[in-house]
C-alpha cells in the first residue's frame, strides 16, 4: 500500500473503532455505512478516486459500473478495505485491549 492508500485504509479502521460493542453482523453493516458516509461529497469522492488510482469506467465485480463519482469512490474504498488485513477479530481484540 502506498501512503495515500494507507491513509484512507486507516481512516476506515479509525471510524470502525469509534463504534463499541459490535457483533460481526454489525461490524460489516457499520463498515459499509462508514464508507457510504465517506463518499457523500463529490469533492471527497474525487479525491478518493484520484488517491486510490481507481478506474471509474471499470466494471466492478460486485457493484457493476459506477453511474457517478460517488459510486466509484465507494467501490474503491470497499476494495481497499477488502485488500487489507483488518477483520472483525482485529476489531474485537482492539476493544478488549483498550
Amino acid at each position: 500500500m502506498n501512503y495515500k492508500e494507507e491513509n484512507w485504509y486507516n481512516d476506515i479502521i479509525d471510524r470502525l473503532k469509534d463504534h463499541e460493542g459490535m457483533d460481526q453482523d454489525d461490524f460489516y453493516d457499520v463498515l459499509y455505512q462508514e464508507i457510504d458516509n465517506m463518499v457523500i461529497y463529490n469533492s471527497d469522492s474525487h479525491r478518493i478516486v484520484d488517491d486510490l488510482n481507481y478506474d471509474v469506467f471499470q466494471e466492478h465485480d460486485v457493484y457493476g459500473r459506477a453511474d457517478n463519482i460517488n459510486q466509484a469512490a465507494y467501490a474503491a474504498l470497499s476494495d481497499l478495505f477488502e485488500e487489507g488485513s483488518f477483520t472483525y477479530e482485529d476489531y474485537n481484540n482492539k476493544q478488549i485491549t483498550q
